[in-house]
């Protein structure tokens, strides 16, 4: 069988085009955790508290979207075993609604509502598809590269 983008390791269908979009989205969410680490004000006299804890949320965020990213697009297999959720469609629905949620709530500007309200819609699908169809679960992704 010869093998393409489109067709990685025999997998292909919507099981490709999940793996996709759901590398999509932890790559959107890490690119605005970074746009908001980039422009978040330090005010360390007046609320020390709230500068040290939003960049370390937006740290945290951060290795949860990459967690997200090791697993689907490079395919490994730890991620899944630390969040076994994100091993079929409904838990990295949900997954993927958390990640979009937290951005929206942090991220008050347009940049925060696109990815954040673009991982809830995303999110949302795939549990609708994961109830009605019987998945597999899996262990691991096939590696896009």
């Amino acid at each position: 069988m010869e093998m393409n983008w489109y067709r990685t390791g025999g997998t292909g269908g919507i099981y490709l085009a999940h793996q996709l979009i759901m590398t999509g989205c932890a790559f959107a969410t890490i690119a605005a955790m970074g746009y908001l680490l980039a422009i978040l004000h330090y005010d360390f006299i007046d609320d020390a508290r709230m500068s040290l804890m939003r960049p370390l949320f937006c740290v945290f965020q951060i290795l949860l979207a990459v967690m997200l990213f090791l697993a689907t697009f490079l395919g490994m297999t730890e991620p899944i075993r630390w969040l076994g959720m994100i091993g079929h469609f409904r838990g990295s629905g949900v997954f993927v609604m958390y990640l979009g949620a937290i951005t929206v709530l942090h991220l008050d500007n347009m940049v925060g509502l696109v990815v954040g309200l673009a991982c809830v819609g995303v999110g949302f699908f795939f549990v609708l598809y994961g109830q009605f169809w019987r998945e597999r679960s899996s262990v691991y992704y096939k590696p896009l590269v």
